[in-house]
């Protein structure tokens, strides 16, 4: 296997690793400026700072974005957050559907890095004819992109919708 037919991958995986990297952490600060300003203009005009409400933050985990919840400045854990929702049934069913969507964007991230570890064992791997190579180097690398954007599309539906589940119960 000749090095100069595998640089253009390298090349392009490196290139969209670091364009995805940093759009990435780009959005996700302005979604959190956004967010945290947001939630000051609630508690102050709102509840005068007096009464506590539930905001959420959007953190960078390992296996993808992780939603965190908070009253006032504490930090909650799920099952604090679940009482607190059981006193309003739409925001409730809205919350229970949030953690079916946050277990299946784990899934499709996983599955994510491990396409994408495919795809370099497979550019890497052994030396093998071209043709043999191709017919499993772009299915895997197109799957990778459609995953790419599916997994994108549902995080963003994701956080829209927790989004809703808080304005519901904190504006009953």
């Amino acid at each position: 296997m000749k090095l100069h037919r595998l640089l253009p991958w390298y090349l392009a995986t490196l290139g969209g690793g670091i364009m995805q990297f940093t759009g990435n952490s780009l959005i996700r600060n302005a979604d959190r400026r956004i967010q945290l300003t947001l939630n000051d203009f609630n508690a102050y005009h709102f509840s005068g700072g007096t009464n506590a409400y539930l905001s959420m933050d959007v953190s960078d985990k390992f296996l993808g974005p992780q939603i965190d919840f908070y009253e006032g400045p504490m930090l909650l854990q799920k099952h604090q957050v679940l009482s607190r929702f059981q006193a309003n049934d739409e925001a409730f069913q809205l919350f229970e559907r949030v953690l079916k969507r946050q277990k299946v964007s784990t899934v499709t991230n996983i599955v994510n890095s491990a396409l994408g570890f495919g795809v370099m064992f497979v550019a890497v791997g052994f030396e093998r004819q071209s043709s043999s190579q191709n017919n499993l180097l772009i299915p895997m690398t197109l799957t990778g992109i459609g995953l790419n954007i599916f997994s994108g599309n549902y995080e963003r539906r994701t956080r829209n919708l927790t989004r809703e589940a808080l304005y519901r119960y904190n504006y009953q």
